[in-house]
């Protein structure tokens, strides 16, 4: 499933000068060339580098993903938790936007030819019909199908976290049937009532679904895990010994990943920052994802990105 170490996908670069934050990370890896390794993190246009290596994103300025009049017209601003993908011949960009009249945060999808830019909107929200605003989307593929994860944004209504599931079609562009509860929180413990952020990826029959829990600037935020075997849509069982990652003395607001696949090995990027740092400024980090005792969780050294602003 994958090699006993991705040490030779982070060639050494000069380290950066500056260094910004990334809240959200989502990462491709692409293949060969400049743009093998691209990043987008959660901001205004959706900030966007790419690299020849994970290392070498140190270096390049971001710009926006959307290309000339590419942005989303439904849209009025809130966009965050992007999930960038490739399907078939495209790029695909989720992410999650607030819809013109009535603020409500939908799902919106973004398509271009090439990884690193010049993403145009669908022209319309891709989910839009629930109650609360959807937040947090992320591409699942599993068992030769796709499905759209994302979040129910009701943690300001005082309702339960609940991340569901629906079926796409085969070019990711088109729901095809109606969502699914797949992870619902729980009020006590470390995810104080809180479940978001999922990604997830899918080995033979079973998927393993991350998702953080918690206050996001908080010491206590982290990252759990649920398993599901056979169909990816229904409910997903927590792992053992839950958070799977979460902050210690040096670094807090540990979360908000999502996982990618590079030349056959799983990475997890996800964002933290000092605990005395405020407004926490939240920094790239990177780790890799192991199979112990059936969860696939991260594990090994973290690496952290440095990145220029």
């Amino acid at each position: 499933m994958m090699s006993a170490t991705g040490a030779g996908l982070f060639a050494a670069t000069a380290d950066a000068q500056g260094i910004v934050q990334c809240p959200d990370p989502t990462m491709l890896y692409a293949g060969s060339g400049p743009a093998s390794f691209t990043l987008m993190c959660t901001g205004d246009g959706f900030p966007i580098r790419s690299a020849r290596w994970i290392a070498g994103l140190s270096g390049p300025l971001p710009h926006s993903a959307f290309g000339r009049d590419g942005g989303p017209r439904w849209a009025v601003g809130g966009f965050w938790a992007p999930d960038l993908q490739h399907v078939g011949n495209s790029y695909l960009l989720y992410y999650s936007a607030q819809r013109a009249g009535d603020h409500r945060r939908c799902i919106g999808l973004a398509i271009s030819h090439q990884p690193n830019g010049n993403f145009h909107d669908l022209g319309h929200p891709l989910v839009s019909s629930d109650p609360d605003g959807a937040i947090d989307p992320t591409l699942l593929r599993a068992q030769g199908r796709l499905y759209l994860l994302y979040k129910r944004d009701g943690n300001a209504f005082g309702q339960p976290s609940v991340i569901f599931g629906r079926p796409l079609d085969a070019t990711g562009r088109q729901v095809v049937g109606p969502r699914q509860v797949l992870l619902q929180s729980q009020s006590g413990g470390w995810e104080g009532g809180v479940v978001e952020g999922p990604t997830a990826v899918s080995v033979g029959k079973t998927t393993y679904l991350l998702y953080s829990g918690g206050f996001y600037l908080g010491a206590g935020y982290g990252e759990g895990e649920a398993v599901r075997h056979g169909t990816p849509l229904g409910p997903y069982h927590r792992a053992p010994n839950n958070p799977v990652l979460i902050g210690g003395g040096n670094w807090v607001g540990t979360g908000g990943g999502s996982v990618f696949n590079a030349k056959g090995i799983f990475l997890f990027a996800y964002n933290a920052f000092p605990p005395n740092e405020h407004p926490g400024q939240r920094r790239l980090f990177l780790k890799q994802l192991g199979l112990m005792g059936g969860v696939l969780r991260p594990a090994g050294d973290v690496r952290p990105v440095s990145l220029a602003g």
